[in-house]
């Protein structure tokens, strides 16, 4: 249960086979959680330490095979997290 006042991240994460998705708490805070290769979602939410004031972006990099996650910080900075 919750809310997000921005749109969320999806991304697929091919080393385990599920889909990943990052949101923006109503507090600013960023938590994560999955959805498992037949749909099932995983609500086992991970927060991230940090907030950011607008939505997340997530991408999979298949080369490191890591999700690279973006975030605009509080002060307009660019913080990136390897997961």
């Amino acid at each position: 249960p919750g809310a997000t006042p921005s749109a969320p991240a999806l991304a697929w994460d091919a080393t385990t086979s599920e889909l990943c998705l990052v949101v923006r708490a109503s507090n600013d805070s960023i938590w994560f959680a999955t959805f498992n290769s037949s749909g099932s979602f995983n609500n086992d939410w991970v927060n991230i330490p940090g907030s950011t004031p607008s939505s997340p972006g997530m991408a999979y990099l298949p080369s490191i095979g890591y999700l690279g996650i973006v975030v605009r910080g509080s002060n307009d900075t660019l913080w990136e997290l390897l997961y």
